[in-house]
């Protein structure tokens, strides 16, 4: 009976002695793993919080490369018109529809080519009297 006594004690004794191993080995395991968890949710609310500024800076840059390309777009559309027939009949209806305008004189007469006048005699004679008067009559407003 003693031996199984002591074999018991020996039993016990080795039982508990694993359980304490066990037991420091699970707490710096559960510590280890807790550091770990927190480290990483802070690493993925840094993430979340940088891509979120990371997309409204591509979106600020798209906003301003699309301003460019609306820029540019507008640009050529007013170069074509400029080039196009159009052009050319609405500029042409608007000092029609405006040749009282003083200012419309000023302009035409600045603008007039000197081998226009040479070459028809009575557009000489409108630049002359017409147009002259509406220039000087515009720089005494100005």
């Amino acid at each position: 009976m003693k031996k199984e006594i002591g074999n018991s004690l020996s039993e016990i004794t080795f039982a508990s002695q694993n359980l304490r191993t066990n037991t420091r080995r699970n707490i710096f395991y559960s510590a280890g793993l807790t550091l770990l968890l927190l480290l990483l949710a802070v690493g993925g609310i840094l993430f979340v919080w940088k891509w979120h500024d990371g997309t409204k800076i591509a979106e600020m840059r798209i906003e301003k490369m699309l301003e460019s390309e609306r820029a540019d777009i507008q640009k050529k559309a007013v170069e074509d018109y400029k080039a196009s027939k159009q052009f050319r009949a609405d500029a042409s209806e608007l000092v029609a529809k405006n040749i009282e305008k003083i200012d419309i004189g000023f302009y035409l007469y600045r603008n007039m080519q000197s081998e226009d006048l040479k070459k028809w005699k009575e557009l000489n004679q409108f630049y002359k009297t017409y147009l002259k008067d509406s220039y000087e009559q515009y720089k005494a407003q100005k």
